[in-house]
């Protein structure tokens, strides 16, 4: 029955293929985890400034009048927490955007070891997406153990 029949490849074929699919469908799940906490992160830093604007009273971020004229009043708070959310995260590593996190919420975490593995997935993820699933040098230093310079794939 379609769409199962319009596939144009044998069982035995497409279980040859399995292990290709499982790397595939680890790498996605890796992909999709990081990319899900570099959003909770945005939107975690994006609140705090929401609630509570007198954290960033020593800011020194660049706001240009073309900028904030395209603002309305009715959502100047919200425009404001974006800006800086992604002034403060952007191009940062996960370590780092915790840290940023964390002098805000006083909460004491970017020193857990927690992190640092946090971080050394980040890497792997970068990896997959951005060099085409080649272990980066940064990747090989992070995690020796598990991916050897010389290691050409993850």
């Amino acid at each position: 029955m379609n769409p199962f029949k319009s596939i144009d490849l044998s069982v035995p074929e497409f279980l040859s293929h399995a292990p290709y699919i499982q790397a595939c469908v680890r790498e996605n799940a890796v992909v999709s985890f990081i990319t899900a906490f570099e959003f909770f992160l945005f939107e975690t830093l994006e609140r705090l400034v929401y609630i509570d604007p007198t954290l960033i009273n020593d800011s020194s971020i660049p706001i240009e009048a073309k900028e904030l004229s395209l603002v309305t009043d009715q959502d100047v708070r919200r425009w404001l927490a974006t800006k800086v959310a992604d002034k403060y995260l952007r191009n940062k590593t996960h370590a780092e955007m915790i840290a940023r996190i964390d002098k805000f919420a006083k909460a004491g975490v970017s020193k857990r070891p927690e992190v640092d593995e946090w971080n050394k997935w980040s890497l792997v993820r970068n990896a997959v997406v951005h060099t085409s699933r080649f272990v980066t040098s940064d990747l090989a230093v992070a995690w020796p153990s598990r991916f050897l310079p010389t290691s050409p794939r993850i």
